[in-house]
């Protein structure tokens, strides 16, 4: 099993274990046609 990680903060206490980044949230006024696109720009990076 994977080793579950949790930190303690003196005022909250014990904090939930945190198995994967936070996600991060679009930006105003993008599209997501414009996401696809910077995806697709991606692939075609990665590929030699």
């Amino acid at each position: 099993p994977a080793r579950v990680v949790r930190s303690w903060d003196p005022e909250k206490g014990w904090q939930p274990p945190l198995r994967t980044p936070a996600p991060v949230p679009i930006p105003e006024g993008v599209t997501p046609e414009q996401l696809l696109a910077l995806a697709e720009l991606d692939e075609v990076r990665e590929t030699p």
